[in-house]
C-alpha cells in the first residue's frame, strides 16, 4: 500500500528526479498506465532521472495518448512539430493536436488553431482555427484568446470586429497575456 501511495505520488506530482524514482514511472507505464506512461515519455525527453533520449519519449507518449491522458499527444505532437531530434512530421503532429483537442484538452485545441491558421500538416484553413481558438478561449486559454482578437482584430478567418478584438485582448490581458494588454493602450 505504502509503495502505491508513494507512485501515486511521484505520478500526480511529476517529482521525478531519481534512477528509482524513474523505474517506477516505468512500471507504471508497463502496467498501463497512461499517466505513468506520461512521466516516462517527460522523463526520457527531458533527461529526468534518466539519460536524455528522444527516440525513447515517443513510444510512452504513444501509449500515453492512445490511453486517454492527452498531455502525452501534445508532447509527441510538439516534437513532430518542431523536429526535437526526431524527424520533423507535421502531419503527425496536427493528426495528434486533433486527438487532443477531440478529446477536450484544451492546449490540444490552440495547438489545432495555430496548425490550422498556418496549414502546418493540415489543410489551412483560418475559419476552423478560428473555432478552435474560440473553443479554447472559452475554458479560458490565454493564448487562445489572444489569437482569437488577433483574428478579429485583422478579419482573419472571421468577419473584422474591433469591438470583438477588444473583448477578446481583454480577456487574454486578464489571464495574463502582457502583448494582449498593449493591446488595449
Amino acid at each position: 500500500m505504502k509503495k502505491l501511495l508513494a507512485l501515486s505520488f511521484l505520478i500526480t506530482s511529476a517529482s521525478i528526479s531519481s534512477a528509482d524514482e524513474f523505474n517506477e514511472v516505468k512500471a507504471a507505464c508497463d502496467a498501463g498506465n497512461p499517466k505513468g506512461c506520461y512521466y516516462l515519455g517527460l522523463s526520457y525527453e527531458g533527461g529526468i532521472g534518466v539519460e536524455q533520449d528522444f527516440q525513447k519519449a515517443v513510444s510512452p507518449y504513444t501509449q500515453a495518448c492512445h490511453g486517454g491522458y492527452s498531455k502525452g499527444c501534445i508532447n509527441l505532437g510538439d516534437m513532430y512539430r518542431h523536429g526535437n531530434k526526431i524527424e520533423r512530421n507535421i502531419e503527425k503532429a496536427a493528426t495528434l493536436f486533433k486527438h487532443a483537442c477531440d478529446n477536450n484538452y484544451i492546449v490540444g485545441c490552440y495547438s489545432l488553431g495555430l496548425a490550422y491558421l498556418h496549414g502546418e500538416g493540415i489543410q489551412q484553413n483560418p475559419p476552423k482555427a478560428a473555432t478552435k481558438f474560440k473553443q479554447a478561449c472559452d475554458a479560458d486559454d490565454a493564448p487562445s484568446c489572444y489569437m482569437l482578437a488577433y483574428l478579429y482584430h485583422n478579419g482573419e478567418g472571421v468577419e473584422q470586429n474591433i469591438e470583438n478584438a477588444t473583448i477578446h485582448y481583454q480577456k487574454a490581458c486578464n489571464l495574463g497575456v502582457s502583448k494582449a494588454c498593449e493591446k488595449l493602450d
